[in-house]
């Protein structure tokens, strides 16, 4: 399961509202009924390993919302909320197949199977990466459950095989569908990007946002062909942060597999987005993205951040750890309210929220470090001196460290190293000139590892 259900509809689904598609994913429809049990429903799907999972049912349907929306561009047709801000709405799409049959070969990436002529609408239901594990997924299939009986639908998960909705119930479908179709991308190189071409490279990213299949490396260099076009300032169409969200999860937690000049491009995007949107990429509700930290240190996302390591379990993904302290331990002054708070709470984390206090060595933190120098933990003292010590010299204000080293693979800044970045791989660099990258941190006197 991933981006997208499609439902190829034999039926037109006419004149569904908002009202009534919502009236239907909550049981109200008694011909088509979807959405009738949601506690039972959300057990089936990685949301029911969530602990207080009757809560999280219970916040997202009181949150529910549908709104119909007139996407000409893209056939957006309504939006599906369940939650506050950064959830993202589900977004439901509608094309009509007897109007506009092209519109399979954009999504499908090539013709269909026999038979593909008694299809009347396409249905897409499009999905951000955050809501493969939450309410979002349940409720995406909720609406395929509805709307694939109203339309007598062929589903067609991104991942698996089509299947049909019977008497309310799934079941395996006969259509052939083919294969996807192969990759559209291309490298860098190849997108060339000459004056007066950003127009169609746009066109390119609005197809490749509504294909399903494609690699987060294909859609990663897309976006940053655009990106090379000049800077989109609050202007950029919301279809490229889909981009950005799937380029910005490339090759997982522990490695990147596009080239470093595409990964900055892709920071510069961030960089170019109004707060709002970059706070949502950045720090949606799956956690934070900790390679982008540094690129858009807004109080939300910083926040969230020092809010994420305070939470941490005692053992927590190495990798994800790592790049969670190269990035607290180069946050500036705005971060110390957020991580003084966090330490007052005495969390088990408070080794690494003390190590990022320390390094940012604000005279604002020196009553919450010499508290700590009589913490029962010999390593936590340590830090605690560290910070103090500092504080009495004359590097009570981030600087930049001139012989720091930048990884242009995880995109974080690094002591005076001449070997390769630890946990990407990537070759070390000179730091570019951008403002956030002179947030330097001196290396911690102890190992922050809980092994």
């Amino acid at each position: 399961m991933s981006g997208w259900i499609h439902l190829l509809c034999r039926e037109a689904l006419g004149g569904v509202t908002a009202a009534r598609l919502r009236d239907g994913i909550t049981g109200g429809d008694p011909w088509a009924l979807a959405g009738v049990d949601y506690l039972t429903l959300a057990e089936d799907y990685p949301v029911g390993d969530a602990p207080q999972l009757t809560d999280v049912v219970a916040d997202a349907l009181g949150r529910l919302t549908v709104e119909e929306v007139d996407g000409a561009d893209d056939g957006l047709a309504f939006l599906v909320g369940y939650g506050a801000w950064p959830v993202r709405p589900l977004a439901i799409h509608r094309w009509d197949l007897r109007q506009a049959p092209d519109v399979l070969g954009s999504v499908f990436g090539g013709g269909l199977a026999d038979g593909a002529a008694e299809f009347a609408e396409l249905v897409g239901i499009r999905l951000w990466r955050h809501q493969l594990s939450d309410m979002g997924l349940v409720l995406g299939y909720e609406v395929a459950r509805y709307l694939g009986q109203l339309g007598r639908a062929v589903v067609v998960p991104e991942a698996g095989k089509p299947f049909e909705v019977e008497d309310g119930g799934w079941r395996p479908s006969a259509f052939a569908f083919p294969n996807r179709a192969p990759s559209i991308g291309s490298s860098l190189a190849d997108l060339r990007v000459e004056s007066g071409r950003g127009g169609v490279l746009i066109e390119r990213a609005r197809a490749l946002s509504l294909r399903t299949g494609g690699t987060s490396t294909e859609k990663a260099t897309t976006l940053a062909a655009i990106q090379k076009t000049g800077p989109h300032v609050g202007g950029a169409p919301l279809f490229l942060d889909r981009l950005a969200d799937e380029a910005m999860d490339d090759g997982g937690v522990n490695a990147f597999f596009m080239s470093s000049d595409v990964l900055a491009l892709v920071h510069q995007y961030l960089i170019c987005l109004p707060d709002r949107r970059a706070e949502a990429l950045i720090a949606p509700p799956g956690g934070v993205r900790w390679r982008f930290l540094l690129d858009r240190p807004t109080p939300y996302v910083v926040g969230r951040a020092i809010q994420e390591v305070a939470d941490w379990p005692r053992v927590a993904n190495i990798y994800v750890r790592d790049q969670a302290i190269h990035a607290l331990l180069r946050l500036d002054a705005s971060a110390v309210p957020e991580l003084v708070e966090a330490l007052e709470s005495r969390r088990p984390q408070r080794l690494v929220l003390l190590a990022a206090l320390a390094a940012i060595a604000s005279p604002d933190g020196l009553e919450t470090l010499v508290a700590h120098l009589a913490d029962p933990l010999d390593r936590v003292r340590a830090v605690a001196q560290w910070g103090v010590r500092r504080l009495g010299s004359d590097i009570a204000r981030p600087r930049m460290v001139l012989e720091s080293r930048w990884c242009p693979g995880c995109g974080l800044l690094f002591g005076d190293h001449s070997y390769p970045c630890s946990w990407c791989g990537k070759e070390l660099q000179t730091p570019p000139a951008l403002p956030w990258r002179a947030l330097a941190a001196p290396e911690c006197p102890v190992s922050l590892s809980q092994k």
